[in-house]
């Protein structure tokens, strides 16, 4: 009991958090002690009065939606069992400030298979793992869509290093959801021989994150195979 109490309030917790009724900082430890410290606010047992109406109904739509889809996959089960369990917070892990720095980094990184340098390379902004793939030695879309799988229940979303876009991938399919990295003037700049500095935009990565927890994109999804080109 006390087990199914600790997974209880981490999902009341995240869910909380998602809403912005009770925010937490990060690295907070989600416990049994958290557990009981939901319940004493569910049952007005403080000063914090709980109401539904605190909730936006659509956050709630969406949050019930994800989590049926994830006990209907053919694979819950085995997830379900899977030790250890890790439990991330649903957002993503902020880049580097200059573009620059990320591409010096990946820029002499080899193909794990042939050794060679990699033709295609991905941050995924879930996990921050950096795939370096070699298009004559691997399926790109495939190795995509399978990182994915792994790492955020098949979806996923990474920073493409060759052209500089954000590629969200969803099951088989994926979209670029645009840039976060612009010039110094704010202007996002397409010409991919350009050797102009790069920096982080704070107001694209807000917008990324909010679109991403929401699981709200306004863009059109098309087949992975599609999208990804020598």
């Amino acid at each position: 009991m006390r087990y199914a109490c600790t997974d209880l309030s981490r999902l009341t917790a995240q869910l909380w958090h998602e809403c912005d009724i009770l925010v937490y900082n990060n690295g907070y430890h989600i416990g049994h002690e958290t557990f009981m410290n939901i319940y004493k606010q569910l049952t007005g047992q403080n000063d914090f009065h709980f109401s539904p109406q605190l909730i936006p109904e659509v956050r709630i739509d969406k949050w019930t939606k994800e989590v049926m889809q994830w006990i209907n996959d053919e694979y819950f089960h085995m997830r379900l069992c899977m030790e250890p369990l890790i439990w991330r917070r649903f957002t993503l892990i902020k880049p580097s400030q200059n573009y620059c720095e990320i591409f010096l980094l990946s820029c002499f990184q080899q193909c794990r298979l042939c050794a060679r340098k990699s033709t295609h390379q991905y941050l995924c902004l879930l996990c921050g793992r950096l795939l370096n793939l070699d298009r004559i030695c691997y399926d790109i879309s495939k190795c995509l869509s399978f990182h994915a799988n792994e790492c955020g229940n098949s979806a996923a979303c990474f920073l493409s290093i060759s052209n500089r876009l954000i590629l969200i991938v969803l099951g088989q399919l994926g979209a670029f959801w645009g840039h976060l990295y612009l010039d110094a003037n704010g202007h996002e700049v397409d010409d991919l021989t350009s050797s102009v500095p790069l920096y982080l935009s704070e107001e694209q990565f807000r917008k990324l994150i909010e679109d991403w927890i929401l699981q709200s994109f306004q863009i059109v999804f098309r087949d992975l195979t599609e999208l990804i080109v020598d």
